[in-house]
């Protein structure tokens, strides 16, 4: 069964909603009712697991103790099982918290594979890996590509099997800032999406939901043929410059998360990732060109 599928009573604050995500299972037991709400229109694709599922990640999402907080300046309070790792937050800004607890949760525990932060998207056999840092332009590339075409295999987190080098896709909703949530909209008026949270510690952010092909698909792994480094540069007209394997190497440990934590086994999986991969690095303005540059590489 489907999230959408499942009756209303069970998508309110004290339930516990257990979901797959790609390759991992997780639970959510919320206060915040909105959480779910979000969870119904962004995940709504994604399979419901039976109560009694064993999950992977059971995760918390509650109010404060304090009595005072409860009414004055409410907060969300992460949680994965007894640990807290984050700081409490606005109660506005609950869902974000449960999209960035739970990226916190599988690149601090799912060591079966190297985990770079980096957008993945696919389309007829050509596999592109874009490790960036914030404002880069990332996602945003990745939103316009994905609902032109392209298929999500993630957003934040590259997921490189160490057995296989194969990329296990998340197809997880894509996270928008600020001035990045007009320019899709404007182009995709159609495309769901979460309401926007104004004022986060990132400021403005929405989640705008993966194209149905990209869950259809969710199990099939891919071979990563190219990595690109982009860059938004205001004012400046498009150029590329290809790296070598050795630069792309050690470019992308710098956007690992557990590299070191992997030893060996990171060294051979990404040693295997990089044979035979072009890599390049993109500087660009205009959104239409970018997106004309990515449909080049299929030729």
């Amino acid at each position: 069964m489907k999230i959408k599928e499942l009756p209303q009573s069970q998508l309110k604050k004290g339930n516990i909603l257990k979901f797959d995500v790609g390759p991992f299972s997780v639970s959510v037991d919320s206060d915040f009712d909105v959480v779910y709400q979000e969870i119904s229109k962004i995940y709504s694709e994604f399979t419901a697991l039976p109560d009694n599922s064993f999950v992977d990640f059971e995760i918390r999402l509650r109010t404060s103790k304090s009595f005072i907080r409860r009414f004055v300046r409410k907060q969300c309070i992460f949680s994965l099982g007894d640990n807290e790792p984050f700081t409490p937050i606005g109660a506005s800004q609950a869902f974000p918290m449960f999209e960035w607890g739970l990226n916190w949760c599988i690149s601090s525990h799912s060591h079966q594979y190297l985990i770079v932060h980096a957008a993945v998207i696919e389309k007829e056999g050509v596999c592109i890996v874009m490790p960036a840092p914030p404002g880069s332009g990332k996602s945003t590339l990745t939103a316009l590509l994905v609902y032109s075409g392209w298929r999500l295999l993630s957003d934040e987190l590259t997921l490189i099997d160490t057995d296989s080098g194969l990329i296990q896709p998340l197809a997880r909703p894509i996270n928008l800032k600020n001035q990045s949530i007009d320019v899709v909209q404007n182009a995709f008026p159609n495309a769901i999406h979460s309401d926007i949270v104004r004022d986060t510690h990132k400021g403005d952010v929405c989640l705008f939901k993966a194209p149905d092909s990209a869950l259809q698909n969710i199990n099939i792994k891919s071979k990563a043929t190219h990595v690109i480094f982009p860059k938004y540069v205001v004012n400046t007209d498009i150029y590329s410059e290809a790296m070598s394997q050795d630069k792309v190497f050690f470019s992308v440990i710098e956007n690992s998360f557990n590299y070191n934590i992997l030893g060996l086994s990171g060294f051979n999986t990404l040693t295997n990732f990089v044979d035979g991969i072009q890599g390049y690095s993109l500087q660009y303005s205009d959104n239409s060109a970018a997106i004309d540059w990515f449909e080049s590489l299929q030729s």
